[in-house]
């Protein structure tokens, strides 16, 4: 050893390792220290009133918990950056839970809390480690469902009441908590509706103040429930009107509809102020027997209508004539004036009829008419209307008119004195017959004289035509 002391190169390698011990003590001593690269960082995160989740209660012992001591409890967690970051609440990949699963009888227990799901390396720590919880014997009863509607549908609409499925549930809970039980409720909302409303309802039990109980069980978490909805409606019958005029040769002969009542759907204002449903069929090209199909259509301010289709079947003939002879005509509106016909002569007119040969056989008489309201006195030549069957047709006639002012005679013009012969008097009833317009004898035309004419066009084809 004294060699080494004696070599210059081992003492000044002492001198070095000694130095550099003096020079970390002192550093030491001042609270200096290099920190290890390989040191990991700890954090904390704390949850707050994280929830407790009660499980394994077994379904077949008829048992239902009903009351706990905690719901939440605050969590506290350490572990590194990475750990933490990783956790993610959103997914419930982790929480506190209590195992009821060993309890076989009603009474009241205290149980663990337990962390679940939590990663590998985490310090879990919650402010409660135990909780009371109080399990009851499970007993049940039926009960109605009672929904209430909020809202109301569209003005104008009609609702009828509304349908559940089903109309009852059981409830299951301890006996406490069911003599608690008010109601087992539901909402649906109608507002606006224009048609039914249908819906599965959640269904919760309140007790008599309207709050909601959680500890119970229901046979039926939800209910079918249907609100009708609909417009106001009225059944009339469909009157189809036949516009337009058959080709020319061509007369219909009958029409018959496949709907002859519908049910029109509308405010009731609208319903009220309709006796009749109306539409039309073109006939104009119409040449023999055909089939149509019809849409009926949606009147203004009409809703809806049932049925919504009508088959309609159109018999058409080819045209023939028939000629009535000595019709009168009749004069209206003649007020205070005397009217007579003049021309024709003795007021009697030949009418020409034309439509199928079918209809026409039927026909004996023709009502004719000429109106003259608001004329005044004078001569006038005016077209006869006539009153005539469906799908009958007349030729246009004109007669003259002659409108006078009426004579009144006044039964005071005889004063006392005056003395009025037989003779006169004979006169003067001479003179008003001859005043009196002569009774003309009305011809009623015999057998030969009717006549029925048949156009030349040929016979129809029927023609089947479903659409």
């Amino acid at each position: 050893m004294d060699n080494w002391l004696n070599n210059k190169k081992v003492v000044i390698l002492i001198s070095a390792l000694i130095a550099i011990l003096l020079w970390a003590i002192v550093r030491y001593d001042q609270g200096v220290m290099p920190t290890p690269t390989n040191v990991v960082q700890q954090e904390t995160k704390v949850y707050k009133s994280f929830p407790i989740t009660y499980v394994g209660l077994d379904p077949e012992a008829d048992l239902i918990l009903t009351s706990v001591e905690y719901t939440e409890t605050d969590v506290t967690i350490r572990g590194t950056k990475d750990e933490i970051t990783r956790m993610d609440p959103g997914q419930n990949n982790f929480r506190i839970e209590v195992d009821l699963s060993g309890i076989e009888a009603e009474g009241e227990y205290s149980l663990p809390l337990n962390e679940v799901g939590f990663p590998k390396g985490l310090i879990v720590n919650a402010d409660h480690f135990t909780t009371k919880v109080v399990v009851e014997n499970l007993l049940s009863k039926e009960m109605d469902v009672q929904i209430q509607i909020i809202g109301s549908q569209a003005e104008g609409y009609e609702q009828d009441p509304l349908q559940l499925d089903p109309l009852k549930v059981t409830v299951k809970s301890s006996e406490s908590v069911l003599g608690n039980i008010y109601t087992i409720y539901g909402e649906v909302d109608i507002s606006g509706a224009v048609t039914t409303v249908e819906q599965e309802v959640p269904l919760i039990a309140l007790d008599e103040s309207g709050n909601a109980i959680e500890t119970v069980q229901l046979s039926e978490s939800s209910v079918n429930v249907k609100v009708p909805i609909q417009s106001p409606s009225k059944s009339m019958p469909l009157i189809i009107s036949l516009i337009g005029e058959t080709p020319e040769g061509y007369s219909v002969v009958s029409y018959k509809q496949s709907v002859d009542e519908i049910t029109v759907f509308a405010p009731q204002e609208v319903l009220d102020s309709m006796d009749r449903y109306e539409m039309t069929l073109d006939i104009s090209a119409l040449t023999g027997n055909q089939i149509v199909n019809l849409n009926i259509p949606i009147l203004e301010k009409v809703r809806d209508v049932y049925q919504n289709q009508v088959v309609v079947e159109v018999e058409i003939a080819a045209t023939a004539s028939k000629i009535i002879q000595n019709v009168p005509v009749n004069i209206i509106g003649a007020g205070e004036y005397d009217a007579s016909i003049i021309d024709p002569s003795n007021g009697l007119i030949s009418v020409t009829l034309n439509g199928a040969a079918e209809l026409l056989q039927n026909i004996e008489e023709v009502e004719a008419t000429v109106d003259v309201s608001g004329f005044s006195e004078g001569t006038y030549t005016e077209e006869v209307t006539y009153t005539l069957p469906n799908f009958i047709s007349a030729t246009y006639t004109e007669v003259t008119i002659d409108l006078s002012k009426a004579v009144d005679v006044n039964p005071n013009d005889a004063e006392d004195g005056s003395q009025v012969g037989s003779e006169e008097t004979e006169q003067d009833d001479t003179t008003d017959d001859e005043n009196e317009p002569a009774e003309q004898p009305v011809e009623v035309p015999s057998e030969e004289e009717e006549q029925i004419e048949v156009s030349d066009t040929d016979t129809d084809p029927i023609i089947e035509q479903p659409l």
